[in-house]
C-alpha cells in the first residue's frame, strides 16, 4: 500500500484586507499560537474566524481552514530523543514531514493523533491529509498485474456460472422428486424453477446499495455463503415446500454476484480489456441455464436428484472460497480503508471516498429500489426494451423445460442424453462472444450517428433468429422426424439470445448514460420475473398443445416482437426527445438534468 506523503494545497485564498491584516498583525495568532519562546511546542490554536497560514509574505497564501473545535492544543509533545523511534510507525505508509520545519509543528515527528468529528465537512479539512491514489497511478486496481486482474475475472464468471446454473440444473431431477414425494401435477414441481427466479430479480434492488457502503469483496463472501448454506436444505428436504421457500432466499443471496461483477469488472478494466472481460463474465451469465440441464441431466441417471443439489451445494462452497482469496476492487472502499489506518495514527487524515457514507441505509435502498421501478413504468424506452427482452428471456427459459419434455418423454431419451441438445444453445452463445469485436467493427464502420442506435440493426438481427429457431425445433420435435434438425435449432437460439442481451443491455447504457445502472437494474428484474413465470405453462402448453402448435404460437409472438427495435430504427429520436432522462432530451435539457 503505497501514500502519497501530505503535501501543500496546490489552491491558494486571497484573505480580505481586514483578514489578511489579522493574520500578519504581530497582536494576532502569531503572538500565541506561533510563539517560539515556549518550551513545548503546539499546533495551532485559531479562533474561529481566523485561517491558518505558514508563509506571511505573500499576498496569495496557502491557507487551511481550521476551526478550534476541531482541533484543539496539544500537550505534551514528544521531545526530541523520542522522535527518531516514531519517524515511521507504519512502515507500509509514508511518514507525514511538515513542509517548512521552521513552522512550530515538529519537523522530525509523526503528527500526534488529532480528533476531528465525523460530521466535519470534507471541504474544510486540510488537503495535505487528503488519502489518494498514489501520482502514477500504480495502486488502482486497474493497474493490477495481468495474472492477477484474470484471476478475479475467472473468480467472478465461475461464481456467477453456479449462480445461475443452479436456477435451471433443478429442472433435470424433477422425475425423481415427483417420485419420492408422491406429487403428480409437474407445474408444482416447475415452482421450483418459479421461486429462484423471483430471488434473482428482487436480491439485486435490495442488496446492491451495500457494495457501496461495506465494498465489495465482504459483500461477496457474506452472501455466497448465505448462498450456499440456503442450497443444503435443497438436497436434504424431505419435502416440496422446504425446496421452495430455500432456493428462494439462495437465489435472493447469490443474486449479489449478478449485480456486483459487473462493477468489479469495471474496477480492474481499461478501456482496452473492458470489452473482452465483459464478454467472458457474460458467457457464464447466459451459459448458465444451458450448462445447468446438461450437468443436472448426468447426475440424475447416475446418483439421483439429491446428488445434483449436493453437486451444487459443493460448487457453491468453492465459489465462496474464490471469491473470498481476492483482494477488495472498490476503489472507494480500498481508499477508505487506507484512510481509517492513517486516522489511527492522524485524526486529520481523511478522503474523498467518505463523501456520502453517512447517507441512511433506507435513502440508498429507496434509491436502489424506486429508481429503477419509476424507469420501467414512466420511460417509454425502458418499458419497450424490458418487455421484450424479458419476453425473450422468458422464450429461453421454455426452452429450458421443454427440452426434456421433447427428447425425454415423448423420444424417450434417458435423462444424460436428453441434457445433451443444450449444448447448441451454449456453442451459439459462445460464438456470438467470440465475434463480438468484428461485430463491433463493422458497426463502427456502418454508424453514421448515435453509437447506441447503431445496435439496432444487431438487435433485429437477433430477434429474428430466435423465431427461426422455434420454427426449426417445432417441426422436427416429434418422431418420425429426425432429430438432429430439433437438435441444430438451438444454435439460432443461442445466437440470437446472446446478441439481444449484449446489444440491449447497450442500447439502454447509451441512451440513460448517468441513470444507466437504475435502467440496467430495472431491465435485469423484469427479464427474470417474466423467465420466473413463463415456465409454469411449458406443460400446458407442449403436453397438451403438441411441440408443432407450441413452438409456432411462440414464434409468432416472437415475430411481433421483432418490430420493437424496428420502431426504435425509425422513431428513436422521438423516444428520445420526449425522455425525462434520456441523455441529451430535450426534457432533460430543459431540467438540467445530470446526464454526464
Amino acid at each position: 500500500m503505497s501514500l502519497t506523503p501530505p503535501k501543500y494545497p496546490s489552491r491558494t485564498y486571497s484573505p480580505s484586507s481586514t483578514a489578511r491584516k489579522s493574520l500578519h498583525s504581530p497582536s494576532a495568532s502569531q503572538s500565541s499560537d506561533f510563539s517560539e519562546d515556549s518550551n513545548s511546542e503546539h499546533f495551532p490554536y485559531h479562533d474561529h474566524d481566523e485561517w491558518s497560514t505558514h508563509n506571511h509574505s505573500s499576498d496569495d497564501v496557502p491557507l487551511i481552514p481550521r476551526r478550534s473545535t476541531w482541533i484543539q492544543p496539544l500537550e505534551n509533545i514528544m521531545s526530541d530523543s523520542t522522535c527518531e523511534q516514531w519517524k515511521n510507525p507504519f512502515p507500509s505508509i509514508p511518514h507525514f514531514e511538515h513542509p517548512d520545519p521552521a513552522q512550530p509543528l515538529t519537523a522530525a515527528c509523526f503528527p500526534m493523533p488529532v480528533a476531528l468529528p465525523k460530521d466535519t465537512l470534507l471541504l474544510d479539512r486540510d488537503p495535505r491529509f487528503e488519502v489518494t491514489w498514489a501520482k502514477d497511478g500504480s495502486d488502482m486496481p486497474k493497474n493490477w498485474p495481468k495474472w492477477y486482474r484474470a484471476t478475479i475475472l475467472g473468480c467472478v464468471s465461475f461464481a456467477t456460472l453456479v449462480v445461475i446454473m443452479t436456477s435451471t440444473a433443478y429442472a433435470s431431477g424433477i422425475p425423481g422428486m415427483m417420485e419420492e414425494f408422491n406429487i403428480h401435477n409437474r407445474t408444482i414441481m416447475l415452482l421450483g424453477v418459479t421461486t429462484y427466479l423471483f430471488g434473482l430479480a428482487l436480491g439485486p434492488l435490495l442488496l446492491a446499495p451495500f457494495s457501496d457502503m461495506f465494498g465489495r469483496r465482504p459483500v461477496y463472501i457474506v452472501s455466497l455463503l448465505m448462498f450456499s448454506v440456503f442450497s443444503i436444505p435443497s438436497a436434504v428436504a424431505q419435502n416440496i415446500e422446504t425446496i421452495l421457500i430455500t432456493r428462494f432466499f439462495a437465489a435472493f443471496a447469490g443474486s449479489v454476484v449478478m449485480s456486483g461483477a459487473p462493477g468489479t469488472l469495471n474496477d480492474i478494466c481499461d478501456d482496452e480489456t473492458r470489452t473482452r472481460y465483459m464478454a467472458i463474465w457474460i458467457l457464464g451469465a447466459v451459459n448458465g441455464p444451458v450448462v445447468g440441464p446438461v450437468f443436472a441431466g448426468l447426475i440424475f441417471q447416475y446418483a439421483g436428484w439429491r446428488w445434483i443439489n449436493w453437486w451444487l451445494v459443493i460448487l457453491a462452497f468453492v465459489s465462496t472460497a474464490a471469491m473470498s482469496a481476492i483482494k477488495e476492487t472498490n476503489g472507494n472502499a480500498i481508499l477508505r480503508q487506507r484512510c481509517e489506518i492513517l486516522k489511527s495514527m492522524d485524526g486529520r487524515y481523511w478522503t474523498h471516498a467518505s463523501i456520502g457514507q453517512n447517507l441512511p441505509i433506507t435513502a440508498r435502498l429507496n434509491a436502489s429500489i424506486r429508481q429503477p421501478i419509476v424507469m420501467i413504468f414512466t420511460e417509454p424506452i425502458c418499458t419497450f426494451w424490458d418487455i421484450y427482452v424479458a419476453l425473450v428471456y422468458a422464450i429461453l427459459y421454455l426452452c429450458i423445460v421443454a427440452y426434456p419434455i421433447v427428447f425425454s418423454q415423448i423420444r424417450g431419451w434417458s435423462p444424460a442424453v436428453a441434457g445433451l441438445p443444450f449444448l447448441t444453445i451454449g456453442l451459439g452463445s459462445c460464438v456470438t462472444v467470440f465475434a463480438e469485436s468484428k461485430i463491433r467493427a463493422i458497426m463502427k464502420k456502418l454508424s453514421s450517428g448515435d453509437s447506441g442506435d447503431s445496435t439496432l440493426p444487431i438487435i433485429l438481427i437477433g430477434g429474428l433468429l430466435i423465431p427461426l429457431g422455434q420454427l426449426l425445433f417445432a417441426v422436427s420435435a416429434k418422431p418420425p422426424n429426425s432429430p438432429v434438425v430439433a437438435i441444430l435449432a438451438g444454435f439460432p437460439l443461442g445466437v440470437g439470445n446472446m446478441l439481444i442481451f449484449l446489444y440491449v443491455s447497450n442500447y439502454l447504457a447509451t441512451t440513460y448514460k448517468a441513470h444507466a445502472a437504475s435502467a440496467l437494474a430495472g431491465s435485469a428484474a423484469t427479464r427474470y420475473m417474466g423467465a420466473a413465470l413463463l415456465p409454469l405453462l411449458a406443460p400446458v402448453i407442449y403436453g397438451r398443445l403438441g411441440p408443432l402448435v407450441a413452438g409456432l404460437i411462440l414464434m409468432s409472438i416472437l415475430i411481433v416482437l421483432a418490430a420493437v427495435p424496428i420502431i426504435f430504427m425509425r422513431h428513436g429520436d422521438y423516444f428520445k426527445a420526449r425522455s425525462a432522462l434520456a441523455h441529451g432530451s430535450d426534457v432533460c435539457k430543459i431540467k438540467g438534468c445530470k446526464t454526464t
